[in-house]
């Protein structure tokens, strides 16, 4: 029964990764889409009814692309579970090789990698009571190599704010 209480626990989280992936990837995405529209536009001007079809075709297009990489990268995170920099690494090189190996899909590598490297920096920074032996840094710790420590705001009339 505990065997299959935790596969069922990680099915759940597998699927709130995927959730996460394709939510993150399509907004991205969706910008993106709407950045290459308003270039295309600019190079060459179009009917209003033209750009709208531009735009959505377009949003569509980067929005899917964009949500199956970062989804696939959560999967692949999930079941690798990078605890280092270079897990994190490996992890990203898998999810975006099929990006790579296509060239008119290469140009949302960038992109693609600006995800992983939020994502990355949430995982390496974030406080996780479930898993204590992975790579913590602390606001305490933040603060004592910004050489700074937190103070309480005054207002003009020197009342705490």
């Amino acid at each position: 029964q505990h065997m299959v209480d935790d596969v069922r626990r990680r099915l759940e989280d597998l699927g709130r990764f995927v959730a996460f992936g394709a939510i993150c990837g399509s907004i991205t995405g969706f910008s993106m889409g709407i950045v290459d529209t308003v270039n295309m536009v600019r190079r060459e001007p179009r009917p209003p009814a033209a750009i709208f079809r531009l735009a959505v075709n377009e949003m569509a297009r980067s929005g899917i692309i964009i949500a199956g990489f970062f989804s696939t990268y959560q999967v692949i995170k999930h079941v690798v579970e990078p605890r280092e920099v270079y897990g994190i690494g490996a992890t990203a090189t898998a999810a975006v090789l099929p990006l790579s190996m296509l060239p008119p899909l290469r140009r949302y590598v960038p992109f693609s990698l600006t995800l992983v490297a939020v994502d990355a920096y949430h995982t390496m920074t974030a406080a996780d009571d479930d898993d204590s032996d992975a790579p913590q840094i602390g606001a305490s710790q933040i603060r004592r190599v910004a050489g700074g420590s937190r103070r309480r705001s005054t207002s003009r009339d020197g009342r705490s704010g």
